[in-house]
């Protein structure tokens, strides 16, 4: 009877309506049971698209097929016409499904809804936010929600939760955040994670509350931190310091819709969007798409302008840009997209979970660029951000659609080519333009019919491609525009017929590119090849160096008109750069100063392609040889009075450092150990444990003393003391005796010596070091062993004046401006207790000193004595503890395990005179106080007592829980202390 009810209703009505959100229901009936009721499911979800007969049967029959499939199937089809009526349901040859103008389910118009048009106004956005939620009857697709439907259940709770969070961040926008207080409480205590909610509510809360708003922030970070071994998001960080410096609207910092840029939170920036031509209905298209989809990708060949309309098209709307182009395996699509949004992992989290957490925070766009050569991995990558945030879009560059469920497609062909009868067309107009650019004399016959004919011939020959159009038009000057449109008929001709099977447009940018590389003399061919090394810049220094190794031009076959006769040495590297400048195959320099030249990431690729292997292992070694020595050089200045030239340099270098080591790891093990060797100095000085980890990568068999000491060094920055002695140990027995290797294994070996309070260790070691810098003459490796002496005995209570005396003696004769700041910083340390005035002058000379060098551990490490002496003797103000909150910011970013407990150690006395008893105990056992030494072990001591007095029998406790504190987490717990403090009304003393 049922049965007969609904086949009437569906009779009389064109359509079904069918609701899945809450209690499954066909129109005003209920949902189909049993097996008819699966195969329903299985077509809405396939939204109109043909499902397979065998999928049918595999899902229908899941533990065992019946004998006769297909008629167990179609008797199964035969029960669902009954119920849904028999238009609706249509068979094909390949399988079942259902008209899509037939059924209106109220899952897609809720989709539709929760779909943030792009710069919507506040007021329609909580129109069309609580018309969504309007729809929301329950939790989705009853039964079906753990079976076939499960994505899609999960998808829309995940928008239901973003609808209800942004229905609160527009009511917020429309200034009526009291509406939605309690509410925001309600929805953050259900979702403590969620950091959308987060922003809502301090935002919700602020000015009227703002220890509310940062009890609510702290609470968060601590959680994130414990659960997840994440920080806050820079969005999130940068609103609680918006509230801590009490500014009247933070609104700006929490939207999450479009309106403005997204500050660029990595190095992978998008490019600086330029003026299209000709691109005006492809640009308007693109936007309506991003308007109506969340997955959308820019299809066409290479060349054809697609990053660039994808850079206008995104410009004036919040966007994190991935520029996949140099990115060679699928595993580092991920970690290229967390560089891009943010992604700051902890030490012990999981890289995945940090990532999905950081993708289900963000609204608005993420744009995936170049993702032709990886294209799983991109697809799946763009599947998991639409997957994690409802209020995020994705935009994807790439010669070939990603196949994922939600992509739009938007074809960019080349630009429009003139008429046989005409040259007026864009693809005219930008090579007209370009032209101008490249040889400004072209403005005086542009406008000439019968070269605009020649252009219009030429960029037909070109298909329309921009970068080939821009190749050519960059050749005027050196070619007339006569000489260019012949040259480059016959070539692309001769290239066409020569590979068949490559696709028309994409031969023709290759073609261009070769036909340019074809142009070239053979030494300037040689030239390009071997320039296409460097990752970056270069100067004429540098191409000198690496063009040094090519051969005598040899042209075997015969010379040619207007080329240098066989075996002939050929131009000199000067030269031969700014011939490829003034071909546009280099980026040129600007007028003055020392000219940096770069080749485009394209040609730079096409030339790798093309260049035999042999060719490009000999450039690779070249190119790596250069490098240690450039970096050689550079750590040899870093000693001297202009060491914050040679600072900069080494960081210039760094691109091209990893990229020569990596190849020289296998095929140069001795060249890969000078680069670490000579990256040692200057990474310590700049914290890079990360560089300083390359020599983990060296066979320690093959290890030189310098790689032992960089390994040494890297281990004592991220607190591994075991490995560090180890490593230290076989630096000082590979290096000779009395050479700089040993100063520098006895350097390394006293850093660990000191951070253990082995002081008499330390004073031996440097003993040594000092002996060997003095007999080689070398003033910086003496200062530095006399500094750990002084540090060693002023920690340890023993006179240390005559040693600071010495290495101040030391210091001014090196002129090193490092050596000067470790003097200062020396000063302070011993003066702290007995003349905080003048310790804390010494250390503001030491920050600002190191500083001039962007040294950061001597900045760092000033910085935190100095935080010491305040928090030992400052007055209890709010001064005080956000200078303490700052130094352990510091620390807690810079990847230094050893330097962020010292500095926690050095704060243990703040809490212990804000009489924060238990806080006191926490910390100590945090940072390990049985490690401590000297006059610092003897603080700590003396506070811990203090502590046991006003805490009792509880005092075991607290250091229990101190006991099993990560250092980060000991950090987040500190500054929540001194937030604590910094909220409290009224004066801080006791």
């Amino acid at each position: 009877m049922l049965n007969a009810t609904v086949s009437a209703l569906t009779t009389r009505c064109a359509v079904l309506e069918i609701r899945v959100l809450g209690e499954l229901r066909l129109g005003d009936g209920p949902f189909p049971a049993g097996r008819p009721g699966l195969l329903f499911a299985l077509l809405l979800l396939a939204r109109g698209r043909v499902v397979s007969v065998p999928r049918l049967v595999a899902e229908l029959w899941p533990e065992s097929a019946p004998g006769d499939p297909r008629a167990a199937l179609h008797t199964t089809v035969a029960r669902l016409r009954r119920v849904v009526g028999g238009a609706v349901l249509r068979r094909s040859d390949a399988g079942y499904c259902l008209d899509r103008e037939g059924v209106v389910l109220d899952a897609d118009e809720f989709l539709t809804c929760t779909t943030v048009p792009v710069a919507e106004p506040p007021a329609a956005a909580l129109v069309r936010w609580e018309s969504a939620l309007g729809l929301w009857r329950g939790e989705p697709w009853g039964r079906f929600a753990a079976g076939p439907a499960y994505a899609e259940a999960v998808e829309l709770s995940e928008r239901f939760e973003v609808a209800r969070e942004e229905r609160a961040g527009a009511l917020l926008a429309l200034g009526r955040g009291a509406e939605v207080l309690a509410e925001l409480r309600a929805l953050l205590a259900a979702a403590p994670l969620r950091e959308r909610r987060v922003r809502l509510l301090i935002e919700a809360l602020t000015p009227g509350d703002q220890v509310g708003a940062l009890r609510v922030y702290d609470g968060y970070r601590r959680a994130l931190a414990d659960e997840l071994g994440l920080d806050p998001s820079p969005a999130l960080v940068a609103l609680h310091g918006r509230v801590l410096r009490q500014e009247t609207s933070v609104r700006d910092a929490v939207a999450g819709g479009g309106g403005a840029p997204s500050p660029d939170p990595a190095g992978t920036r998008a490019p600086a969007p330029r003026t299209l031509i000709g691109r005006d209905a492809q640009l308007t298209a693109l936007r309506t798409l991003l308007e109506l989809h969340r997955a959308v990708t820019v299809v066409g060949p290479g060349g054809v302008g697609k990053t660039s309309l994808a850079a206008v098209a995104t410009a004036g709307h919040r966007h994190w840009w991935a520029d996949l182009a140099a990115v060679t395996t699928a595993d580092a699509v991920a970690r290229t997209v967390a560089d891009a949004i943010g992604v700051e992992v902890r030490p012990g989290a999981v890289f995945e979970t940090a990532l999905r957490h950081r993708l289900a925070e963000l609204n608005g766009l993420l744009v995936l660029d170049n993702c032709e050569h990886l294209l799983a991995a991109s697809a799946a990558i763009a599947e998991q951000a639409l997957t994690a945030s409802a209020g995020l879009r994705v935009l994807a560059t790439s010669r070939q659609r990603l196949g994922i469920s939600a992509e739009q497609v938007s074809p960019l062909p080349p630009l429009q080519l003139p008429n046989p009868d005409s040259a007026a067309a864009p693809a005219v107009t930008l090579f007209v333009e370009r032209a101008t650019a490249a040889a400004p004399e072209f403005a005086a016959c542009r406008a000439d019919p019968a070269v605009r004919r020649t252009v219009a011939d030429l960029v037909r020959r070109l298909d329309g491609l921009p970068l080939a159009i821009e190749l050519a038009a960059g050749r005027l000057g050196a070619l007339t525009l006569d000489d260019l449109a012949a040259h480059l008929t016959h070539r692309l001709d001769l290239l066409r017929a020569g590979s068949p099977l490559a696709g028309r447009r994409q031969h023709t940018l290759a073609a261009t590119i070769a036909w340019s590389c074809d142009l070239l003399e053979p030494p300037e061919a040689r030239a390009f090849r071997r320039l296409a090394v460097f990752a970056g810049e270069f100067d004429l220094a540098a191409a000198t160096a690496v063009l040094a190794g090519a051969p005598r031009t040899v042209d075997l076959e015969g010379p040619r008109e207007g080329r240098r006769p066989v075996d002939s040495p050929g131009p000199d590297a000067a030269e031969l750069v700014a011939r490829l400048a003034e071909r546009s195959l280099l980026v040129r320099p600007g007028p003055t100063g020392t000219g940096r030249y770069r080749m485009l990431e394209t040609l730079r690729t096409f030339v790798h392609t093309e260049t035999p292997a042999a060719e490009l292992a000999a450039a690779r070694s070249t190119h790596a040889a250069w490098l240690a020595a450039a970096v050689e050089d550079a750590d040899t200045g870093l000693r001297e009075p202009d060491e914050p030239r040679w600072s900069l340099r080494l960081d210039d270098l760094v691109p091209d450092a990893a990229i020569a080591f990596r190849w020289a790891l296998d095929a140069e093990p001795e060249t890969a150990c000078r680069i670490v060797t000579a990256y040692r100095h200057w990474s310590y000085l700049r914290l890079r444990a990360d560089i300083l980890g390359w020599a983990l990568d060296i066979d320690e068999r093959r290890a030189s003393s310098g790689v032992h000491a960089a390994a040494t060094l890297h281990h004592w920055l991220v607190g591994n003391a075991a490995e560090a002695r180890r490593r230290g140990a076989a630096a000082l027995e590979a290096a000779e005796p009395g050479s700089r290797a040993e100063s520098v294994a006895l350097d390394a070996l006293s850093d660990q010596a000191l951070a253990d309070g082995d002081f008499d260790t330390v004073a031996e070691l440097n003993d040594r070091a000092h002996r060997g810098a003095r007999t080689r003459g070398d003033q910086v490796a003496a200062t530095l062993a006399t500094i750990a002496h002084t540090l060693a005995a002023a920690y340890s209570g023993r006179p240390a004046d005559p040693l600071l005396a010495r290495a101040a003696a030391e210091a001014r004769s090196s002129g090193n401006p490092t050596s000067l700041a470790w003097v200062a910083y020396t000063e302070g340390e011993l003066h702290a207790d007995t003349d905080p005035a003048r310790a804390l002058a010494a250390l503001e000379n030491a920050v600002a000193r190191a500083e001039s060098v962007h040294n950061r551990i001597i900045a760092g490490v000033s910085r935190t004595a100095a935080t010491a002496v305040r928090a030992r003797t400052a007055a209890l103000d709010r001064a005080t503890l956000a200078d303490a909150r700052a130094a352990v910011g510091y620390w807690s970013g810079a990847g230094s395990d050893q330097l962020l407990r010292t500095c926690l150690r050095n704060l243990v006395p703040l809490l212990d005179r804000l009489g924060a008893a238990a806080a006191v105990a926490e910390l100590a056992a945090a940072t390990g106080v049985t490690d401590a030494a000297g006059t610092e072990r003897l603080r700590l001591d003396a506070a811990l007592a203090r502590a046991r007095a006003s805490l009792g029998s509880a005092f075991d406790a607290s250091f229990a829980a101190g006991e099993h504190r990560t250092l980060a987490a000991a950090a987040d717990t500190l500054i929540g202390e001194l937030d604590r403090f910094a909220a409290v009304e009224g004066t801080l003393d006791r």
